[in-house]
C-alpha cells in the first residue's frame, strides 16, 4: 500500500510541475489519470493482496476494465483531435 501511495504522490508532483509549463491543463489531467491507471493496473496484474486485504475489489475491476477505456477515449479526444 505504501508503494502505491508513494508512486501516486510522485506522479502528482511530476504532473503539478508539468502543469506550470503546459497551456492546456486538461492534458495534465489526462496524463495524471493515465499514469495512475498504469500504477493500479500494474499492481492488479501482479496479483497483489492489497485489493483483497482492504476489500476494494471493485477498484481492481475498475482499474483493469473501465479506466483504460476512459483514458484511451480522453487521449484520442484531447491529443489527436483536429482543431
Amino acid at each position: 500500500m505504501q508503494l502505491i501511495v508513494f508512486l501516486v504522490v510522485i506522479t502528482f508532483i511530476v504532473c503539478s510541475v508539468v502543469a506550470f509549463f503546459v497551456k492546456e491543463k486538461i492534458k495534465v489531467v489526462v496524463v495524471f489519470s493515465t499514469l495512475v491507471n498504469l500504477i493500479f493496473f500494474l499492481f492488479a496484474v501482479l496479483g497483489t493482496e492489497l485489493f483483497y486485504f482492504y476489500d476494494i475489489l471493485w477498484l481492481r475491476t475498475f482499474a483493469v476494465l473501465i479506466w483504460p477505456i476512459i483514458n484511451i477515449f480522453l487521449i484520442n479526444k484531447i491529443f489527436f483531435s483536429k482543431r
